[in-house]
């Protein structure tokens, strides 16, 4: 798989878990209040899509994009430590 590949993917996975998430908190919401326990209830159910979410990062990571990306996120840290 090449680079952009890679990312269609990470994007594509991200966008579902998006989705799952937008549907769920408008399911959850209608009642007026969301408990706990529908909280783990939608994580549970997530956790396919979750790890498909996490697997395609790690990919995109080893990518040259992933790499700056990598390197960026550094370069911030450092600056917000340093403050």
């Amino acid at each position: 798989m090449d680079d952009l590949e890679i990312w269609i993917a990470l994007g594509t996975a991200v966008v579902a878990l998006l989705v799952f998430a937008l549907r769920w908190y408008n399911k959850a919401k209608a009642d007026g209040k969301i408990s706990l326990g529908e909280i783990v209830d939608a994580l549970e159910g997530a956790e396919d899509l979750i790890e498909d979410v996490v697997e395609k990062a790690e990919e995109a990571k080893d990518t040259k994009l992933g790499k700056k990306l990598e390197e960026k996120a550094k370069e911030v840290k450092t600056a917000i430590d340093e403050k």
